[in-house]
């Protein structure tokens, strides 16, 4: 009798220490907001945009970026905008979080609007944020937003 009672005592500890709440790193669903970006307008209707590898989740991929001619919004970020996809794939800009460096900028020659052969206009301002991606889509808030004219 007490040879049973053990057993389920030993059954009933296994079960509680196999039920904890660690969250696999391959089921990371939160990723933390990219800060701290600028945009630099260049001649010949392009933009220099600055960032830093920042994210060090283990499903982090990179970054997706957003343009606009309007002020985006966080609601367009999740539901309405889509990020700019030059490579068939997103991330917009590919990195790992193994590559995390907060001293040293990445900058991304920007001269495409959109996805197909659209270029920026002269004059016109454009609005930009960038969020971090994961491996399985997830994306994180969005960054802050900057804006500058294009100039020809």
């Amino acid at each position: 009798m007490n040879l049973m009672r053990l057993g389920k005592y030993i059954f009933f500890m296994i079960l509680l220490f196999n039920c904890g709440n660690n969250i696999p790193y391959s089921e990371e669903t939160i990723l933390r907001r990219p800060v701290g970006i600028t945009i630099t307008a260049k001649p010949g209707l392009s933009f220099d945009l600055s960032y830093y590898v920042q994210n060090e989740e283990k499903t982090f991929d990179g970054y997706n970026l957003y343009i606009s001619r309007n002020t985006i919004g966080d609601s367009e970020v999740e539901t309405g905008i889509l990020p700019l996809n030059l490579s068939g794939t997103l991330p917009t800009f590919q990195h790992s979080s193994e590559q995390v460096d907060l001293t040293n900028p990445i900058i991304q020659n920007i001269s495409l609007y959109s996805d197909s052969i659209t270029k920026f206009e002269k004059d016109v301002v454009y609005y930009f944020r960038i969020t971090a991606h994961s491996r399985f889509g997830y994306i994180s808030e969005a960054s802050n937003e900057v804006f500058a004219a294009a100039l020809e």
